[in-house]
């Protein structure tokens, strides 16, 4: 893993943890995790990104060529950015912001 890709979880995480920088994008997943408690957030994201993932392998059908914009990268996004948002949730920004809260 190189260092571009470590720093752009880093950053992205901290980022979707402040309430002020979090876009409708990012909300919907932490929506549908307070309102269907039942399943954690990492689900909620892998599914959201998921279902953009299909409808982009739809639409590159209809166009002719579905793996025009979707590669290696565009999977690993899908199915690690949950669950690197609830690592580095969990271990580094609720530490970090109940230290700043005492």
């Amino acid at each position: 893993m190189n260092r571009f890709f470590t720093k752009n979880y880093l950053l992205r995480v901290l980022l979707l943890l402040a309430a002020n920088w979090m876009s409708p994008y990012d909300g919907f997943s932490y929506a549908l995790e307070e309102r269907f408690p039942r399943f954690p957030f990492q689900i909620w994201r892998i599914i959201q990104d998921g279902s953009f993932l299909v409808l982009s392998f739809i639409a590159g059908v209809i166009r002719g060529n579905p793996w025009a914009v979707i590669g290696a990268g565009t999977v690993c996004m899908v199915l690690f950015t949950g669950p690197f948002i609830t690592f580095f949730r969990k271990h580094f920004a609720d530490p970090m912001f109940a230290k700043l809260k005492e």
